[in-house]
C-alpha cells in the first residue's frame, strides 16, 4: 500500500466516523478497508518470519567478544 492510497483510505474511513449513520453506499469502502487490513496483516506477519530468519542466521557474539575469547 502506497502513501497515498493510505492517506485516501485514512480521509474516507475519518468521513465514515464523523457520521451517524452509515449507507449501503458505505458498504464498499468497509469491505475494501477490510481487505487491506487482512493483506498488510498478512504481510507484516511474512516480514516478520524472515526477519527471524535472518537474525537467527547472524552470529551472537560480538566480535570484540568473538575476538577476545579466540585469542
Amino acid at each position: 500500500m502506497t502513501e497515498e492510497e493510505r492517506t485516501v483510505l485514512e480521509q474516507q474511513l475519518n468521513e465514515l466516523l464523523t457520521r451517524s449513520e452509515w449507507t449501503a453506499a458505505d458498504t464498499p469502502l468497509i469491505e475494501q478497508l477490510l481487505h487491506t487490513l487482512q493483506t498488510v496483516s498478512a504481510e507484516n506477519k511474512r516480514l516478520r518470519t524472515a526477519l527471524l530468519k535472518a537474525n537467527a542466521q547472524q552470529p551472537k557474539m560480538s566480535s570484540r567478544l568473538r575476538d577476545a575469547l579466540y585469542e
